[in-house]
Parts: structure tokens; sequence; C-alpha cells
């Protein structure tokens, strides 16, 4: 799993479309599609098909009737063990 470095830089812990990133102490629980994606450098494509082939990938957490998140945590221990 690499960053795209166009999108995030995970060694300085930014993000071109959602700015500073520190997940491992942020007081955020959720992160939308969009913050996933970024943080694993993917795109909607490819979160699509990891959902779909990848037991071990981040489960989508329904928060309304139309949108969707990902735990936090859920996703650091994704990063961890890739």
């Amino acid at each position: 799993m690499t960053a795209c470095a166009a999108y995030v830089n995970l060694a300085e812990g930014t993000c071109a479309m959602f700015g500073k990133i520190n997940l491992h102490h942020s007081d955020k629980v959720l992160l939308s599609i969009g913050e996933l994606n970024a943080v694993l450098g993917i795109s909607d494509t490819t979160r699509l098909r990891l959902e779909r082939t990848n037991p071990d990938f981040p489960k989508k957490v329904r928060v309304s009737p139309r949108r969707v998140a990902y735990r936090r945590s859920d996703v650091m221990r994704y990063i961890d063990s890739n």
C-alpha cells in the first residue's frame, strides 16, 4: 500500500484535500470515504474492489441513509497490518 504523493504525504502528515492528518493522535473517530481514500492513497475504484475482495479491509459504518464512514481504529489497524 502506497500513498499517492500528489494527494497525501504521510511522512509530513498532510493531505492536499484535507490538510493536516494526524490519525494516531486524532479525536476524530470516523473517516469519510474521501479521507479514507486520501489516507490510503487509493481511488474509489480501488476502494470498492478492496471492500469486495479483501476481508481485512475496514468495514463501512452507515451513519445515515445516504452516508457511510470508516472507523479510524479499523483504518489504523489495516495500515499497521500491511
